[in-house]
């Protein structure tokens, strides 16, 4: 299965699966409806009847970014609940790209500041990552990412 029909894939089984708890007694059928994305109608979903929708597909101004490193595609944010308090809730959050420019002839990266549109960012590998989140001991001090030897 590929990466497209995961992202696909997944969010439908989620909404079904919680859909599926939340049936009335006696095992009747869910009711679902087609609602359309509401900002641009650029793609439609089956919602439990019930359920509510909020957020959508937005654009970003490159004016605004100073560039058109996050404007050159719509990104989504919405999300799907139960109920207004959000008790079983999905998410699609928007996707944004960052540069690094530590490697390249400016040299370094300037934290807060922006490269055609791209919030300057130092990229995470995994070793980096693993080494942030660190691993405690019983002491309770941080100890960074280590190969076990066994």
């Amino acid at each position: 299965m590929n990466g497209k029909a995961i992202r696909i894939f997944l969010p439908t089984f989620v909404i079904l699966a919680a859909a599926t708890f939340t049936q009335p007694a006696g095992g009747a059928a869910m009711p679902m409806k087609r609602v359309w994305e509401p900002n641009e109608r650029a793609f439609s979903f089956l919602l439990p009847q019930g359920w509510q929708s909020e957020g959508g597909i937005f654009n970003v101004n490159a004016a605004q970014m100073n560039g058109t490193g996050n404007s050159n595609t719509p990104k989504t944010d919405l999300s799907v609940k139960m109920d207004r308090a959000g008790t079983v809730m999905l998410r699609w959050v928007p996707t944004w790209n960052y540069a690094d420019l530590r490697h390249s002839a400016m040299g370094s990266t300037f934290q807060g500041r922006y490269y055609q549109g791209m919030p300057l960012k130092p990229s995470m590998n995994a070793r980096s990552g693993s080494s942030r989140c660190g691993s405690t001991r019983a002491s309770g001090r941080r100890t960074p990412w280590r190969r076990s030897s066994t």
